[in-house]
């Protein structure tokens, strides 16, 4: 068809024909050779001389005459691409993996300068105090002594290192917070804190560490309002750097709990202590169980002020046998359980086993840390308590002078545990009789509570109770109203 016959001799071929066509002879072939090798170029995917030439006409001729060594180029191209593709590819995994390396390396190195620096610190600076040599006064040096020298000029010491700085820091702390040097102990950790999260990032786990540490100093110091600031915020920094399963977050997670029971949060320390104790890397004979038995340990107090006694003495079993196996009966550890179990026993009214539980745990204390312990002070008035509910007033009396003592020196006036024994104490007076000596103590223990625990605490609420029996017996009634308005304000 005519449609065909143009379709055949378009292009290239409609050009040819048309130039051999040409009326003009100047404008046709100037030979039979010259149309045939037109025809010939044309069958060979060559550029013809009857069309116009085009760049890109000519570039697909040549494709078109050369597929074979197009495509094989193409694939060369494309190895020859992807391959360095690949190679960059490589290379940049390759210098990520020496970056990291060179990271991890730079910080191994600083790690063990600070380490080689905090060693230094120990044996050149605070333990070289205790030569009787260089104290000039050729006396024993004990610990504190050595702790307070060698803090004199610790910052000129260890000027521009700030990690090392904070970890010596630290360690002075927790040293003096377990020596019950508080006053001491405090500005340590709080600088310590700041350091370390200077140094290493304030969601660190040195950072986070200092930071559980200067929380417990200030429970044991009774300030309670901030020391719950602290763990609940720390618990939720630990909780997303680390995880839910992370030593340093079940840490807080226990001292959370002692929190709860010391301010009578009892349903919430409940629910997260047993919330935590389903983590799998709490799981029996685990590596991390010993935190597992310090949350059970706690909550076991939990469940006393819940009055569910039963759960609370197999929590305090459980703790005891786990840490007379781990660390010995006479380790702090295991008498702080045993002492929580004496407490349960006397609630429960087991006196006799409280008793002589008590006693053995005083006995232990004073071996280990002497009789000016914030532990000491604490068995001792433990222990007054049964007396006086055995009817054993006159060894209660005595036993509680004891413990203000043991109070006064390791905390002062104004400590919580002052307050505490003269709060028992005045209730073992009532048991005597001495009504008009116990009133100073219940006022004295209301004035230190105001200010540590809220109106709900219980021991505060038994504290006002006591104090409004001996206002009425002196016939102080407005004094003894205003309380009750206090207790009913409460029960509202």
């Amino acid at each position: 068809s005519v449609e065909a016959l143009k379709r055949a001799v378009r292009g290239d071929l409609s050009f040819i024909l048309w130039r051999a066509i040409q009326p003009d002879r100047n404008k046709r072939y100037e030979s039979a050779d010259a149309f045939a090798a037109d025809i010939h170029r044309y069958l060979n995917n060559e550029m013809v001389q009857a069309a116009p030439y085009s760049k890109g006409k000519a570039f697909t001729k040549w494709v078109r005459r050369n597929q074979l060594a197009v495509a094989l180029g193409s694939m060369t191209v494309a190895a020859v691409i992807g391959g360095v593709s690949v190679g960059v590819h490589e290379y940049q995994r390759a210098q990520t993996e020496r970056d990291a390396a060179n990271v991890a390396r730079a910080q191994a190195e600083q790690e063990k300068r600070a380490s080689d620096a905090v060693a230094d610190f120990m044996t050149e600076d605070l333990l070289a105090q205790s030569d009787v040599n260089s104290s000039g006064d050729g006396a024993k040096i004990t610990v504190l002594d050595a702790v307070r020298r060698a803090n004199s000029d610790l910052g000129t010491r260890l000027a521009g290192q700030p990690g090392v700085e904070g970890r010596v820091r630290y360690t002075l702390g927790v040293t003096l917070k377990n020596l019950t040097e508080f006053a001491d102990a405090e500005p340590q950790l709080r600088s310590a804190y700041a350091l370390l999260s200077a140094s290493y990032g304030k969601d660190s786990d040195r950072a986070l560490q200092a930071y559980n540490e200067l929380g417990q100093l200030l429970l044991r110091m009774s300030q309670f309002d901030e020391c719950k600031v602290i763990w609940q915020d720390g618990y939720q920094r630990s909780l997303k750097a680390f995880g839910p399963d992370a030593a340093l977050t079940l840490n807080y997670v226990s001292q959370l709990a002692v929190l709860a029971w010391q301010m009578q949060d009892i349903d919430e320390g409940i629910a997260l202590s047993e919330a935590a104790l389903k983590s799998p890397t709490l799981k029996k004979g685990g590596d991390n169980y010993n935190r597992a038995v310090l949350i059970l340990n706690n909550l076991g107090r939990l469940y006393r002020l819940k009055n569910r006694f039963a759960e609370a003495e197999q929590a305090h079993l459980t703790a005891i046998a786990y840490r007379e196996q781990e660390f010995g009966k006479s380790a702090f550890a295991t008498l702080e359980a045993v002492n929580d179990l004496a407490g349960l026993y006397r609630q429960m009214k087991r006196l006799d086993e409280s008793a002589a539980m008590y006693t053995n745990i005083i006995a232990g204390y004073r071996a280990s840390f002497g009789n000016n312990h914030a532990s000491t002070g604490t068995a001792l008035n433990n222990l007054a308590r049964v007396l006086a509910d055995q009817g054993k007033i006159d060894q209660s009396l005595a036993t509680f002078a004891e413990a203000h003592a043991v109070a006064l020196a390791v905390g002062g006036a104004d400590s919580y545990l002052t307050a505490a024994i003269d709060s028992n104490w005045g209730k073992s007076l009532v048991l005597n009789r001495q009504h008009a000596e116990a009133m100073p103590r219940f006022q004295n223990a209301e004035r230190l509570f105001a200010k540590q625990l809220p109106l709900k605490h219980r021991q505060r609420i038994d504290n006002l109770k006591a104090l409004e029996t001996v206002y009425r017996h002196f016939d102080r009634t407005a004094e003894a109203d205003l309380i009750a308005g206090q207790l009913n304000s409460i029960a509202d």
